[in-house]
């Protein structure tokens, strides 16, 4: 079992009885964190963005991606890795990153909101907005952090030209004020939530997490979900076959890609198949692209 990682190791050594198959498809519920190029790129800018000196003009990031890839798993990460402290001897929290999701329809009451629950601070109905912006300030400062993560900033959009000058005036302020930095995530049509100001968009390095290709990094890729994959026997998943038909039949975002392989896994340990080959691909509960654009002209 040359093929796989310790951990993976360990567990199919300790798999044994008549449960081995339903602990076997627990384990490949647990989604495991896979690094690879980009990244580990942007978690770098991010660790950068963390340990900046305060500065009237902090640095921010906005990372760009398509649905289910990564970056929210990546902003989930960092958060957990960061996460509050109690100071045991002032009774003190520290919170370095305190992290949020843009509201669905947002306004900048709603987001306020949003922003207060996550520092843990009951929202009253009946506070005015000054009010419950200078909680926010209060607490933002209490806890001395210095970032803020968004995701799903591409909601921006959706609220009207004056409440998305006004949701982005807020960030601006609080940044300037406060001297910390906005880490936000979103589709690619969050590109354009800052351009009416320059100043502000101007502090927002943009950050893409691409499409995969046929390339070593998509090699590199496969080899490490192979290491985690609870099978005995190498599936070979980086041969030029395994990877022309899981790009094909994927939407080639690395959420796909897992969904694809965790499925096609369970469906080999159900069956008793000790590696992945294309036939169980083909046979496993998991829909390309094409499939799913069948099923919605079924339904249109």
């Amino acid at each position: 079992m040359d093929h796989l990682d310790e951990r993976t190791v360990r567990f199919l050594e300790s798999c044994q009885g008549p449960d081995a198959k339903e602990k076997k498809i627990r384990f490949m519920d647990e989604t495991p964190w896979i690094g690879h190029g980009a990244v580990e790129t942007i978690w770098n800018k991010m660790e950068e963005i963390l340990a900046h000196p305060r500065t009237h003009r902090m640095p921010d990031l906005i990372i760009v991606a398509r649905s289910n890839s990564g970056k929210t798993t990546l902003l989930k990460r960092f958060a957990k890795l960061n996460k509050a402290e109690l100071d045991e001897e002032t009774g003190e929290l520290y919170a370095p990153v305190i992290a949020a999701v843009m509201p669905h329809d947002p306004t900048e009451i709603l987001f306020v909101n949003t922003l207060l629950k996550t520092v843990q601070l009951t929202v009253k109905k009946t506070d005015s907005f000054p009010n419950k912006l200078e909680q926010l300030y209060n607490a933002l400062e209490r806890i001395d952090c210095k970032v803020i993560l968004v995701d799903e900033i591409q909601h921006i959009g959706v609220g009207t030209a004056r409440q998305q000058h006004l949701i982005v005036n807020m960030m601006k302020n609080i940044s300037s004020v406060l001297q910390l930095s906005f880490i936000v995530a979103g589709t690619p049509e969050a590109i354009n939530i800052f351009s009416f100001d320059e100043q502000f968009q101007s502090r927002f390095r943009p950050a893409v997490i691409p499409p995969w290709s046929a390339n070593e990094e998509m090699d590199s890729l496969l080899a490490s979900f192979e290491a985690v994959l609870p099978l005995e026997e190498p599936s070979n998943l980086a041969s030029d076959e395994m990877v022309r038909y899981i790009l094909s039949n994927t939407d080639r975002t690395i959420g796909d890609i897992f969904d694809l392989l965790r499925a096609a896994t369970k469906y080999a340990i159900n069956k008793g198949h000790r590696k992945l080959t294309i036939p169980v691909m083909e046979k496993c509960d998991h829909m390309s692209p094409k499939a799913k654009e069948e099923e919605k002209k079924k339904i249109f």
